[in-house]
C-alpha cells in the first residue's frame, strides 16, 4: 500500500471519484456534513491520496463549476482536472459512478 503522506500523483481514476464527490454533494445542495463523509470515505480506499487532499481536489471541481476555468485555483490549472471537467461536467452522476465500476473491474 501506498504510503499517504507522500505527494500524489492523480490518476484518472481518482479524479473522477471527485468530481462524483462534488455532484453527489451538489446534488444534495451542499448538506452539513457530507464533504467530509464522503471524503473520507474515499481516503480508507486503498492507493487513494489522503483526506486533505480528496478534499481539496474537491474544492478544485467546485471552483470550476462556479467559476468555470476563468481564475486562479490550481484545480484550473491542473491538467487532468481540467479535462476531466471539460469532459465530464455534463454526466450525470449515475452514469459517472458506472464508469467508475468499469474501471475497478480493470
Amino acid at each position: 500500500m501506498t504510503n499517504k503522506q507522500e505527494r500524489f500523483n492523480w490518476t484518472f481514476r481518482e479524479e473522477l471519484m471527485c468530481l462524483v464527490i462534488y455532484k453527489k454533494l451538489k446534488e444534495k445542495v451542499f448538506q452539513r456534513g457530507l464533504r467530509t463523509k464522503f471524503c473520507g470515505e474515499m481516503s480508507l480506499k486503498d492507493n487513494t491520496p489522503p483526506y486533505n487532499s480528496i478534499n481539496l481536489k474537491v474544492g478544485n471541481y467546485e471552483f470550476l463549476f462556479t467559476r468555470g476555468k476563468k481564475g486562479a485555483s490550481s484545480g484550473a490549472k491542473n491538467p487532468l482536472t481540467k479535462i476531466i471537467y471539460e469532459n465530464f461536467k455534463d454526466q450525470s452522476t449515475e452514469k459517472l459512478q458506472e464508469m467508475l465500476k468499469q474501471l475497478e473491474k480493470k
